[in-house]
């Protein structure tokens, strides 16, 4: 189970997305859709060492 969560850091120009999951190209399509800011300023990461099954 994934916890639905997250934080972000936005520059001038640029968000900074620290996710849960493992959807970072679907998280940066969101919120690029959500935001005025195009895909390559948006930059997802993961929360940390994969954990699951």
């Amino acid at each position: 189970m994934e916890p639905h969560t997250g934080t972000a850091h936005r520059d001038v120009d640029r968000l900074t997305v620290c996710t849960s999951g493992q959807g970072g190209t679907t998280v940066r399509s969101l919120l690029a859709g959500r935001s005025a800011l195009p895909g390559a300023r948006i930059t997802p990461t993961g929360a940390g060492p994969p954990a699951g099954g």
